[in-house]
């Protein structure tokens, strides 16, 4: 006895702990069953009594009875049974996870070098990828250009048959940047990788915003204020803006400005060039598609120009709006008048100016005149002097020798 009961406890001791808690609920639904057995027991013993005691005629009520006491022992059971299911869901998943705890060494190596063998192999095939000459071959392809060229573009993105496909995808800005500092029409570029070994350069160009007209044709200038080749009359668009303007740093300026305006007004100007001004340097002679002419100064071009969007409908035919200080309008022939009355006073004050030379030069020279007489007549009463010193002397020697 003494070595059974050791076994049992050597049993006990070696048993799980999700084993343990089974055998604690298998005792406890024995138990619950046995005291229901006995409660239904109990149940029947009192209806047989009341049975006795009662009159046929409660027969088919305790009938009633039996068959509803039957139904809520279904009803429990089955309840029973849901909780017993219940109640075994997380003993499986403690099952599983004992299972899985109980590897044996060699699946417990392969799991631990698992991760290492997949890093390994990576590596490997990238390394084997790097020696081959695929890792050189690639295809590169231009969109976007209008007019660029193709050939220049690839040419200027500095991408040689010997870079590295890795080198493309890793550095690609050192490409774009190559492409957009060289290429004078390139606003924007872009290195697109698609694979496994296709590049595509996407590039955005500069619109050309106005012309500037030179010895061997018209020059194209871009957004960003650069001049690039001339072109043929034949090639220009039906309405452009014609810049006539030396300075390239005012140019430039102006170029920017304009970005800035309203495409409706952009699309009213005609041609620019610098007005002769005396007073402001920058002032811009802009001439208009409907005959219009407008005096404004380039600094302050972007705040004005637009208020002749507001007048130009209430304007009269080939007037001119001058906006170099406030703004005010006029016509070709009262500027005419007011410049032939600037020229008839200048032409008077110029007469002026001459007659009072003239008149000062005489006055100079009768008073040179005068000047040159006095001076003659004490030159000659200077002279007069010593002779007569002379005759004294020669009359006195006369008179000793007569003596």
């Amino acid at each position: 006895m003494a070595k059974q009961k050791d076994k049992e406890k050597h049993e006990t001791a070696e048993l799980t702990e999700w084993q343990k808690r089974n055998i604690e609920f298998l005792k406890k639904k024995k138990e619950e069953e046995a005291e229901k057995q006995r409660q239904q027991a109990k149940l029947k013993a009192e209806r047989k009594e009341q049975m006795k005691a009662q009159p046929e005629k409660d027969n088919e009520d305790t009938a009633e009875a039996e068959s509803s006491e039957e139904v809520a022992e279904v009803v429990t059971e089955s309840s029973l049974k849901n909780e017993d299911l219940k109640e075994d869901k997380p003993d499986k998943k403690l099952l599983k996870k004992e299972k899985s705890k109980k590897l044996s060494p060699h699946q417990k190596v392969i799991r631990r070098a698992t991760p290492i063998l997949v890093i390994s192999s990576l590596v490997l095939l990238v390394s084997l990828f790097v020696v081959s000459p695929l890792s050189k071959r690639k295809q590169v392809t231009v969109t976007g250009y209008k007019n660029a060229l193709e050939y220049d573009l690839l040419t200027q993105s500095e991408i040689k048959d010997s870079d590295y496909i890795f080198s493309l995808i890793f550095n690609h800005g050192d490409y774009e940047k190559a492409v957009t500092d060289a290429n004078v029409w390139v606003k924007n570029a872009r290195l697109l990788y698609e694979f496994p070994n296709h590049f595509t350069l996407k590039v955005t160009e500069y619109d050309i915003v106005a012309y500037a007209q030179s010895a061997n044709g018209y020059q194209p200038i871009l957004a960003n204020g650069q001049r690039v080749e001339t072109v043929n009359a034949s090639e220009l668009p039906e309405h452009f803006i014609s810049v006539n303007l030396s300075d390239e740093k005012m140019q430039k300026t102006f170029i920017d400005s304009l970005s800035k305006l309203d495409k409706d007004l952009v699309a009213q100007i005609q041609t620019v060039s610098l007005a002769d001004s005396s007073t402001t340097a920058d002032l811009l002679l802009l001439s208009m598609i409907n005959g219009h002419t407008v005096r404004v100064p380039l600094s302050e071009i972007e705040k004005k120009l637009p208020y002749y969007m507001k007048i130009k409908d209430n304007l009269a035919e080939d007037s001119i709006v001058d906006m170099e200080v406030g703004i005010y309008t006029t016509t070709p022939t009262i500027e005419a008048e007011i410049q032939e009355e600037k020229s008839e006073a200048k032409k008077a004050e110029e007469a002026n100016k001459k007659n009072a030379e003239e008149d000062d030069t005489d006055v100079d020279s009768t008073e040179d005149q005068t000047e040159a007489e006095n001076n003659q007549t004490v030159s000659e009463n200077a002279d007069i002097a010593p002779a007569e010193e002379g005759t004294e002397e020669v009359s006195s020697e006369v008179t000793t020798t007569d003596q």
